[in-house]
């Protein structure tokens, strides 16, 4: 599913970009007013995805679009995203969080909604980190390992990277940095604890 929405991603930022021109040349007025340019970014992108609820901007809006519950966040990327995105759900049952955050795009994505599944990072919601042009962001470095409580103490949009691009998630699996079998993973020798 993850994948899934990363093409309906795609899909909406080239219709958008098509219709409304760079990506770049959409916040020239706005400064860096998080509710503007947040705002003009989902609602572009929702002019090309199949929207079922919108919620609108702040995490004081989020209610129906996103479980509202900041510990699921803390210490991440995804709570900057979390207070200052403007939410929305599609006709899928996924839920969008949209936020400018200086040069770059971030989509927080729960791919069961806001009423199912764990809400947990890197488990049934994504942080998805883009530029202007649609590349992502922070690529494929970095190491995987477990925090307390079993959250992944890794770079949020990396955890997206590896789901896309080795499909899997077998960091879940993960025990003390290590998979079952005591192998580590790394981007290019080791994708999989199988």
């Amino acid at each position: 599913k993850v994948k899934k929405i990363y093409s309906n991603i795609e899909d909406a930022w080239g219709r958008a970009t098509a219709v409304y021109g760079p990506m770049e040349t959409w916040f020239v007025n706005d400064g860096d007013e998080s509710e503007l340019t947040s705002t003009r970014l989902a609602q572009r992108f929702q002019d090309f995805m199949k929207v079922t609820k919108d919620c609108g901007y702040g995490e004081d809006n989020m209610s129906g679009c996103f479980l509202d519950d900041s510990a699921l966040f803390n210490g991440s990327a995804a709570a900057l995203t979390r207070a200052s995105s403007y939410y929305f759900t599609t006709a899928d049952g996924t839920s969008f969080g949209m936020f400018k955050y200086g040069n770059n795009i971030w989509i927080l994505a729960d791919i069961d909604g806001p009423n199912k599944g764990k809400t947990a990072l890197g488990s049934d919601v994504f942080l998805f980190e883009f530029d202007f042009e649609g590349n992502f962001v922070n690529n494929e470095s970095g190491n995987f390992e477990k925090s307390g409580g079993g959250c992944i103490d890794w770079n949020d949009s990396l955890i997206t990277q590896w789901v896309i691009r080795n499909d899997n998630m077998d960091y879940l699996k993960l025990s003390n940095e290590k998979c079952p079998n005591g192998t580590t993973l790394n981007w290019e020798t080791n994708t999989s604890c199988k």
